[in-house]
């Protein structure tokens, strides 16, 4: 179930405040190896536009599990081994766990797909700040309104977004633009 229902929060008696909002993710496809990688990149706007601020994963430092199908990503990546299983980091040894602690790690693409993901939800921050700004100072904001208002067209609903990983690249680029346009605006 979906917790981020705008219901959610008023059936509880819930202010809804990005300062106290976070994302708890459980068994999600956003966490398989061979998931497209726009399902982990969208996170961040995802978040943004729920008004959260924050991402916390399920088992992101598990090590050891009695459940366990494989013991190395490497062979098997659809283990439950770990980080191996969320693909945020790989062990160094690639024939299982080493008889000895290694703490060595390897990071996968997929953890520098999350970390490009925080950084759209700070330009998503960043242009909301800027465009409120502008709007106090009465400067036509309405280009970059347009471009915020693109984040939502990108998702469905609460659990469905687009595949488009094109056009949410391009999206980020117009971002980038209206963020520094409003700036030059502003000085």
């Amino acid at each position: 179930y979906n917790r981020w229902e705008p219901h959610y929060f008023s059936d509880y008696g819930i202010t809804a405040s990005r300062d106290r909002h976070w994302n708890y993710a459980v068994y999600t496809n956003r966490l398989i190896i061979d998931t497209p990688g726009i399902n982990n990149r969208m996170i961040g706007l995802d978040l943004y536009r729920k008004n959260a601020n924050g991402l916390l994963v399920w088992e992101t430092f598990w090590w050891d599990h009695a459940a366990l199908a494989s013991d190395s990503p490497w062979n098997d990546p659809g283990t439950n081994w770990g980080n191996g299983a969320l693909s945020y980091f790989y062990p160094p040894r690639r024939d299982g766990l080493a008889e000895d602690p290694d703490y060595r790690i390897v990071p996968s693409l997929r953890l520098e797909t999350f970390r490009e993901s925080a950084d759209d939800y700070e330009y998503a921050v960043l242009l909301e700040e800027l465009l409120e700004a502008a709007k106090s100072k009465g400067l036509d904001e309405s280009e970059a309104r347009a471009i915020m208002d693109q984040i939502n067209r990108f998702f469905v609903d609460s659990v469905h977004w687009s595949q488009n990983d094109a056009w949410y690249l391009e999206l980020r680029d117009r971002m980038a633009q209206a963020i520094v346009g409003l700036k030059r605006s502003l000085n």
